[in-house]
């Protein structure tokens, strides 16, 4: 039985494939390939979502996200590689409220000029 790296999907993800001696080819479990011993290092995405918000006032219909920021880990201890933040303009509150401004120290200017 052997094992071959192919590339599967638009995102191009890696997908271990078991070729059997009658020549049939299907992916591995999970389980299959961590016992192959070539299961690659665990990489972590951490996400960051700020919201409008308001001091006194807890609405979740009323809160749309501002902010999406996100950091790529190669493993659980070690320093982000790549970052990501990009900033949101709110559509139903257009102005951020002073409690929210502080809160998060995003400024009115970052969501006006946001996606």
């Amino acid at each position: 039985m052997s094992h071959c790296l192919t590339h599967t999907g638009p995102a191009r993800r890696s997908v271990r494939i078991q070729q059997k001696a009658d020549g049939t080819r299907r992916p591995l479990t999970v389980a299959q390939f961590i016992d192959t011993g070539e299961a690659a290092p665990m990489r972590y995405i951490v996400v960051d979502l700020e919201a409008t918000c308001w001091e006194d006032v807890r609405d979740d219909e009323r809160m749309e996200i501002i902010e999406i920021g996100a950091v790529e880990l190669p493993a659980a201890d070690s320093l982000p590689t790549r970052e990501f933040s990009c900033f949101l303009r709110p559509t139903a509150e257009l102005e951020l409220s002073p409690f929210g401004r502080e809160l998060t120290s995003i400024r009115q200017r970052d969501v006006d000029t946001g996606r």
